[in-house]
Protein backbone atom coordinates (compact mmCIF):
# COMPACT_ATOMS: atom_id res chain seq x y z
CA UNK A 1 0.00 0.00 0.00
CA UNK A 2 2.80 2.22 0.79
CA UNK A 3 5.03 2.14 -2.58
CA UNK A 4 1.87 2.42 -4.63
CA UNK A 5 1.26 5.95 -2.67
CA UNK A 6 4.91 7.07 -3.11
CA UNK A 7 4.78 5.92 -6.53
CA UNK A 8 1.55 8.87 -6.78
CA UNK A 9 2.94 11.28 -4.79
CA UNK A 10 6.44 11.81 -7.13
CA UNK A 11 4.71 11.56 -10.14
CA UNK A 12 2.14 14.29 -9.00
CA UNK A 13 5.30 16.06 -8.24
CA UNK A 14 6.81 15.55 -11.11
CA UNK A 15 3.82 16.79 -13.22
CA UNK A 16 3.11 19.75 -11.14
CA UNK A 17 6.53 21.57 -10.90
CA UNK A 18 5.43 24.74 -9.44
CA UNK A 19 3.90 23.22 -6.15
CA UNK A 20 7.74 23.21 -5.55
CA UNK A 21 8.15 26.90 -4.84
CA UNK A 22 7.15 27.51 -8.40
CA UNK A 23 10.99 27.98 -9.38
CA UNK A 24 11.61 26.09 -12.64
CA UNK A 25 15.75 24.79 -12.61
CA UNK A 26 16.16 24.75 -16.17
CA UNK A 27 16.40 28.59 -16.16
CA UNK A 28 19.52 28.72 -14.08
CA UNK A 29 21.44 27.31 -17.40
CA UNK A 30 25.10 27.19 -16.90
CA UNK A 31 27.03 30.09 -19.49
CA UNK A 32 30.57 31.73 -20.62
CA UNK A 33 31.89 34.41 -21.86
CA UNK A 34 34.11 32.46 -24.52
CA UNK A 35 34.44 28.55 -25.53
CA UNK A 36 37.16 28.02 -23.44
CA UNK A 37 35.91 30.40 -20.54
CA UNK A 38 34.98 29.06 -17.38
CA UNK A 39 32.10 28.00 -16.97
CA UNK A 40 29.66 30.16 -14.68
CA UNK A 41 26.79 28.67 -12.80
CA UNK A 42 25.16 29.20 -9.29
CA UNK A 43 26.02 30.85 -7.48
CA UNK A 44 27.73 33.33 -9.51
CA UNK A 45 25.71 33.75 -12.56
CA UNK A 46 26.25 36.82 -16.18
CA UNK A 47 25.03 40.52 -14.72
CA UNK A 48 23.94 40.94 -19.17
CA UNK A 49 22.51 37.52 -19.43
CA UNK A 50 18.50 37.49 -19.48
CA UNK A 51 18.21 34.86 -16.60
CA UNK A 52 16.01 35.37 -12.92
CA UNK A 53 17.83 36.75 -10.18
CA UNK A 54 17.23 33.50 -8.33
CA UNK A 55 19.83 31.71 -10.32
CA UNK A 56 22.82 33.80 -8.55
CA UNK A 57 23.52 35.65 -5.31
CA UNK A 58 23.63 39.12 -4.71
CA UNK A 59 26.81 40.35 -5.30
CA UNK A 60 28.22 37.48 -7.23
CA UNK A 61 27.64 39.02 -10.52
CA UNK A 62 30.40 38.54 -13.56
CA UNK A 63 30.58 40.65 -17.00
CA UNK A 64 32.28 39.38 -20.02
CA UNK A 65 34.50 41.93 -21.51
CA UNK A 66 34.93 42.87 -25.18
CA UNK A 67 37.81 39.98 -25.28
CA UNK A 68 34.99 37.41 -24.36
CA UNK A 69 36.92 37.21 -20.77
CA UNK A 70 35.38 36.48 -17.73
CA UNK A 71 35.68 39.62 -15.29
CA UNK A 72 34.69 39.71 -11.21
CA UNK A 73 34.37 43.54 -10.93
CA UNK A 74 34.36 44.70 -6.99
CA UNK A 75 32.56 47.36 -5.85
CA UNK A 76 35.32 50.62 -5.46
CA UNK A 77 38.22 48.61 -6.51
CA UNK A 78 39.28 46.75 -9.34
CA UNK A 79 37.87 44.34 -11.86
CA UNK A 80 39.44 40.89 -11.66
CA UNK A 81 40.09 38.69 -14.53
CA UNK A 82 38.08 34.83 -13.21
CA UNK A 83 40.46 32.31 -14.78
CA UNK A 84 38.79 29.30 -12.87
CA UNK A 85 35.55 28.79 -10.91
CA UNK A 86 35.51 25.75 -8.49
Amino acid sequence: MGIPLLFFFLLFMRLFPEIDGGIQYDECKESRCSRHGPVVRFPFRLKDQPVPDHCGYPGFELTCSEENRTILELPNSAKLWVKNID
